[in-house]
């Protein structure tokens, strides 16, 4: 029995019930993650009992977890591009026993390794232990489940924040959070120069996020704080109500085939019905999806990632016609990103499929 196999037989069955736990310095750290190295990152956590281990252990995540069985050259090149993201990423962290280190960069992970119809060996970095493992307080649990559905990084990122919040505010009866605009722009964007315009950062990055979000068990609002006439801070309240989980308490739900997949057409079909034609878009384009996917590559710069995701959500026609109508209007949209803004918009066509 090879090192996978061998790993792969303690995998899924020791992630169900599982809490999902980081030390609120990391949640609090600005960072950026795609919506499918948060994935992948989520499930990692899942192999982590962060209350007890005192070391990490080589953790497996299978292929289909991530995505189809019937997995892409281009799903296999996000997969491959989400692994080395996560490989190479370096965060600034602040010491849990020093409050005066003021600067300490430390990977993420030691190693990560994509084997070809099985899936992902990873290593967490040792250095990285005080933010994992041995968690007795500073710290936040979250729903699995909530986490794996997300569709955003954004809301991903914010889920994380608030959920620290608002563990604060369910123990401690702490005052609403308020933090400044800019403060909200790092730790969602890891980049304070991106959306400088509030209107652009709220209509493309807040709001769609807030929006999202509501799906949750996570109950909030905000409000907009002015300083003069710019608003300068955002105010964060949460529901006495709110069923979000923190500190040691066990996440209640197991992990279901429909929270695992990465999204819904990338399912692994029913064997006894026959394969629709939705399901099909992984394993082969035509001529209208090769363009949409020539759009969104050369056009608007989507990641293989993002690439994946929106061929799969999306009619390729609806791709392809959302990109003349911007052709065509986009001189009285006053648009600062093109990139973002298409995205943005094939999100909204998403959420508002079926409606």
């Amino acid at each position: 029995m090879n090192e996978t196999e061998n790993v792969h037989n303690k995998t899924l069955s020791q992630t169900q019930g599982v809490k999902v736990s980081q030390h609120n310095i990391l949640i609090n750290t600005p960072f950026r993650l795609g919506i499918l190295e948060n994935r992948i990152y989520t499930l990692m956590l899942t192999t982590i009992d962060s209350m007890n281990d005192v070391d990490f252990k080589e953790t497996f995540i299978p292929l289909k977890q991530i995505i189809s069985y019937n997995a892409s050259k281009a799903a296999y090149n996000a997969i491959e591009a989400a692994c080395d993201k996560l490989h190479t990423l370096r965060l600034n962290l602040k010491s849990v026993e020093d409050p005066d280190v003021i600067f300490d960069k430390l990977h993420v992970f030691s190693r990560m390794k994509l084997i070809k119809g099985k899936g992902i060996i990873g290593w967490f970095d040792p250095q990285i232990k005080p933010y994992l493992l041995q968690l007795k307080g500073n710290f936040t649990s979250s729903q699995i489940e909530e986490l794996l559905n997300l569709k955003s990084p954004h809301a991903h990122k914010m889920y994380w924040l608030l959920n620290s919040y608002n563990s604060k505010y369910q123990a401690y009866g702490r005052q609403p959070e308020v933090l400044t605009v800019e403060q909200i722009r790092e730790l969602l964007l890891e980049d304070v120069g991106k959306y400088k315009k509030y209107g652009e950062f709220k209509k493309f990055i807040l709001s769609p996020a807030y929006e999202e979000l509501k799906g949750t068990q996570l109950e909030f609002e905000y409000d907009e704080l002015k300083t003069g006439k710019v608003i300068s801070h955002i105010k964060f309240r949460f529901s006495s109500k709110s069923k979000s989980k923190s500190g040691t308490k066990l996440l209640p739900a197991p992990l279901t085939q429909t929270s695992l997949s990465f999204d819904q057409t990338l399912k692994e079909p029913n064997k006894e019905e026959p394969i629709k034609a939705s399901s099909k878009k992984n394993l082969s384009h035509d001529k209208v999806s090769d363009n949409a996917i020539r759009i969104m590559r050369d056009k608007y710069e989507f990641s293989d990632a993002d690439i994946d995701y929106f061929i799969n959500q999306l009619p390729a026609v609806t791709i392809t016609r959302a990109n003349k109508w911007l052709q065509e209007n986009q001189a009285s949209l006053n648009i600062s990103n093109k990139s973002d803004w298409f995205k943005s918009h094939l999100n909204n066509k998403i959420t508002n499929k079926g409606k």
